[in-house]
């Protein structure tokens, strides 16, 4: 934008503001807003950042739930990471009093314990909103050199139950993540945190030596495998081995050149096992054994699809399966009949009907069954009747006895004892009419 001054005073004036500035000096003029760049901020899963400020203060790691812990005091905060992230660079935002502090949050496994001291930070005469503001201290984190407040103390207290019950879980992780952030605080929690530290250091040291060891005896027994041919089960030997180091070259290298030697050895297997079962066919169709044919063949075919001798083989035998189990179950049904196996004569008969639809002898027989089925349920009924009204009629209950009987009797129509039962029951109440009537002319 072009400007022109109108006189010698407004230049004199504006020369002189811009010296005043220059020089640092306030001369009526607003100060102008401080320029600042974001920290970076390094942060592992084994070391402690310890972060300080003027005022209490409190920190979020934006859309990092789950990967970072932030405890601490009132003006200081320990940040650490519960789990390797994901998304490695992210953003810490941390409120202290009125103003707002934004910095570059990046994950690295090897990083080292740090302090970030922001306590002697000069506030701008102008601040915008959520102003970065820097002025970091990078030092090696001082073990046991602050001495905890009240607030403090009833952490360090939380932190250690907490870090007790992870570690008698097994929670290794969990565990360690209490136990450092103990660590900057003097006091009798300090070396029991740094004991546990060390124990859980020396059984995670273990864990790796003993996968390592797994690792090596599973590539071993796959070698060993490979040179004795059994591709399959040395395959499952480098998988077992990847489980306990993924990633590794080596195993994968064994894997992939397993691969087309698995392949070709379970050909093999797949061709031995369908002869087998054509063979097996085969000794069936001789013996005039059809349905146990067409198992063999079906089988062979389930194995390989592609099995041209099994697919014709099975088109030359035709209905000569269906007709034998036609036979067979037709047989088996008649026996079951004979012996009063109802529900089991019903089975047999019915395969017979599948076997051969609509085959009047089999329609017949199955048409005997359900009359049976029925004869033998109406049985259960009137023996049940009779038994609940010879009870009723025992106790006296002259009406839940006739119930019963009149019940028994539509079941069997011809019989002859609930008839009789009914007929004693009229005279036991005729007679009882008889006798209130004398007793009521007396």
């Amino acid at each position: 934008m072009n400007m022109k001054l109108n006189n010698w005073s407004e230049q004199g004036f504006l020369f002189f503001s811009v010296l005043m500035l220059v020089l640092g000096i306030p001369y009526g003029v607003p100060a102008f807003a401080q320029t600042v760049l974001p920290d970076s901020i390094t942060v592992s899963t084994t070391a402690v950042v310890e972060l300080v400020f003027a005022a209490p203060s409190q920190g979020e790691v934006e859309n990092g739930e789950g990967f970072y812990s932030i405890k601490g005091g009132s003006r200081t905060s320990l940040l650490i990471s519960a789990r390797k992230d994901a998304a490695p660079v992210r953003t810490l935002v941390v409120r202290e009093g009125g103003r707002t502090h934004r910095f570059t949050l990046v994950f690295k496994q090897d990083a080292a314990a740090a302090r970030h001291d922001y306590s002697n930070l000069q506030s701008p005469a102008t601040k915008p909103q959520n102003q970065i503001l820097t002025g970091s201290k990078d030092a090696t984190l001082v073990i046991g050199d602050r001495r905890p407040n009240s607030k403090e103390k009833a952490l360090l207290d939380q932190w250690l139950l907490e870090g007790n019950n992870f570690y008698n879980l097994k929670q290794w992780d969990s565990a360690k993540l209490r136990f450092t952030w103990m660590l900057p605080y003097k006091g009798k929690q300090l070396q029991v945190a740094q004991q546990k530290l060390k124990e859980i250091a020396a059984i995670q040291q273990n864990q790796v030596l003993e996968k390592e060891q797994r690792y090596l005896k599973a590539m071993d027994s796959a070698r060993n495998l490979v040179q004795v041919k059994r591709f399959k089960d040395a395959e499952v030997a480098v998988l077992r081995a990847l489980y306990y180091k993924p990633g590794d070259t080596e195993g994968q290298q064994l894997l992939a050149e397993l691969k087309p030697l698995v392949a070709k050895q379970r050909q093999e297997e797949t061709n031995i096992e369908v002869q087998e079962y054509l063979r097996k066919a085969d000794l069936a169709i001789k013996a005039k054994r059809f349905l146990e044919a067409e198992e063999q063949l079906l089988a062979a075919l389930r194995i390989d699809p592609s099995q041209i001798i099994a697919a014709k083989k099975l088109k030359e035998l035709g209905d000569k399966p269906r007709a034998e189990r036609y036979q067979l179950s037709r047989q088996r049904g008649d026996s079951l009949y004979k012996a009063g196996s109802w529900d089991a004569a019903r089975r047999e008969y019915e395969l017979a009907a599948q076997a051969k639809i609509k085959d009047s002898y089999v329609q017949t027989q199955l048409k005997k069954v359900n009359q049976q089925q029925r004869l033998a349920l109406q049985q259960v009924q009137y023996q049940q009747a009779i038994s609940n009204g010879d009870i009723a009629l025992k106790n006296g209950n002259l009406d839940g006895a006739t119930s019963e009987y009149q019940r028994a009797n539509r079941i069997f129509p011809d019989s002859v004892h609930p008839k009789k039962q009914l007929t004693f029951i009229i005279q036991q109440r005729k007679g009882q009419q008889v006798k209130q009537t004398v007793k009521a002319n007396r």
